[in-house]
């Protein structure tokens, strides 16, 4: 398999123009010391997310794979007290399957899914988090740079704590 490598790339953002936060970006190649516990700046953003995580928030939640499920609507996903209350397609009148976003449906999900790809081993791991929150708002997995079409891309949005 090769020389397993890390390379954690902060870049700050003056401005994100559709979120209007700062992001750090984390990359993690051959899937050694990306998002488990042996990364400090992945952890880093998680504790950030404990502590700051608002009992109720909203966020819009876009995703783009090649698999064959249903999870790849754009939807608006609220979260009452770490309980999902809603996921509703941005385009009106789209049906969507909701139990295809119950690994999508919580920013804690998020998180898990990103350790989810570090433990896979995924070969490619590239992340934004929110200064401010500390949850993601983007992310690419690439499991394999050998196989095509299975490579997982979501974009966190229009996130709002509510009241």
């Amino acid at each position: 398999m090769g020389q397993r490598r890390i390379g954690v790339v902060i870049r700050a953002v003056a401005a994100v123009l559709a979120l209007g936060a700062v992001s750090l970006t984390l990359t993690s190649c051959g899937g050694s010391g990306g998002n488990d516990d042996s990364n400090p700046t992945f952890q880093a953003y998680r504790r950030l997310w404990e502590r700051a995580r608002p009992q109720n928030y909203r966020y819009t939640f876009e995703r783009s794979a090649f698999a064959p499920d249903t999870a790849i609507r754009k939807v608006v996903i609220e979260v009452r007290g770490r309980t999902t209350v809603s996921v509703t397609p941005v385009e009106a009148g789209a049906p969507i399957d909701r139990a295809a976003y119950a690994k999508y449906d919580t920013i804690d999900e998020l998180f898990d899914l990103l350790d989810d790809a570090h433990r896979r081993g995924a070969q490619e791991l590239l992340t934004e988090f929110d200064l401010v929150y500390g949850y993601p708002f983007q992310a690419f997995i690439d499991y394999s740079a050998q196989t095509t079409d299975e490579e997982d891309f979501f974009r966190v949005s229009d996130f709002k704590a509510l009241p």
